[in-house]
C-alpha cells in the first residue's frame, strides 16, 4: 500500500469449494450436514498457509460454524487438487480456472459453489455461496496494475489510459470469462485504490481472529 501506485484492477479470480465426488454433498448445506455428521473427520486443502485458497476456507468455517474442519496446506493448488481427486482430502477450495471447470465437467470432482457476487460465466450453473444461503462467503484474488510509488504521473497516466482501452476489448473480456475469471470494469486508479481498502477491511478481522496455518 506504500511502495506501489494502483493504476487499475482488471480482474478477479474467484475462489470455489470444491469436494472429492465421494463426498455426499452438492450444496453448501449439504456439506455443513455432512461435515457436522463426522466432527473431527473432515478435512480441506489449500494451495498454501495464507493463500487467498486457505482464506476462503477458514471464512467458509467461521460462517458455518465447522469450527473442527482441519486445514491441509499444500505447496500450491496442484498438488492439493490431485489429492482431492485421490480422496486423500474430502474438500478443496481452489482459485477457479479452466482445468477446474474441466475436472468438474469430467466427472474428477464437484464444484458445490463460487465465492463471489455473481455466478461465473464460464460455468453458470454453480451457485454462488450467497445464493445458498452464505452472502458473506467471498473470496477472490485480483489481478491488477501498479507502478512504484514516485512513478511520474504521466506515465501512470498513460499506462491507466492504454489499459482502459485494452480492457473495452470483448475478445479480451471472452478470453478473460472463459478462463473463469471476472472482468472489473472501467477500474481507475481511484477506484483501484477504494477496492484494496475494502478488500483490507473485509479481511482483516478474520486474519486477527484465524491462525493461518
Amino acid at each position: 500500500m506504500t511502495s506501489f501506485a494502483p493504476i487499475a484492477i482488471i480482474c478477479e479470480s474467484i475462489a470455489a469449494i470444491v469436494v472429492n465426488p465421494g463426498v455426499p454433498a452438492a450444496s453448501l448445506g449439504e456439506l455443513v450436514a455432512y461435515a457436522k455428521k463426522n466432527p473431527g473427520r473432515v478435512s480441506y486443502g489449500s494451495a498454501g498457509a495464507g493463500t487467498v485458497s486457505n482464506m476462503a476456507g477458514e471464512l467458509f468455517k467461521r460462517l458455518s460454524g465447522l469450527s473442527d474442519v482441519t486445514h491441509v496446506p499444500y505447496r500450491g493448488g496442484n498438488p492439493a487438487m490431485t489429492d482431492l481427486i485421490a480422496g486423500n482430502i474430502p474438500i478443496m477450495t481452489p482459485m477457479m480456472d479452466q482445468a477446474v471447470i474441466a475436472l468438474h465437467r469430467q466427472g474428477q470432482i464437484r464444484i458445490v459453489a463460487v465465492a463471489s457476487e455473481q455466478r461465473l460465466t464460464a460455468i453458470p450453473e454453480i451457485a454462488t455461496a450467497a445464493e445458498q444461503g452464505y452472502p458473506d462467503l467471498i473470496a477472490r484474488l485480483f489481478v491488477g496494475l501498479f507502478a512504484p510509488t514516485g512513478t511520474p504521473q504521466p506515465i501512470q497516466a498513460k499506462v491507466e489510459a492504454v489499459s482502459r482501452q485494452a480492457m473495452q476489448d470483448k475478445h479480451l473480456q471472452d478470453s478473460f470469462a472463459t478462463a473463469g475469471f471476472v472482468t472489473v470494469a472501467n477500474s481507475s486508479p481511484a477506484a483501484a485504490v477504494s477496492y484494496l481498502d475494502a478488500e483490507i477491511r473485509r479481511w482483516k478481522p478474520l486474519l486477527q481472529q484465524t491462525s493461518l496455518n
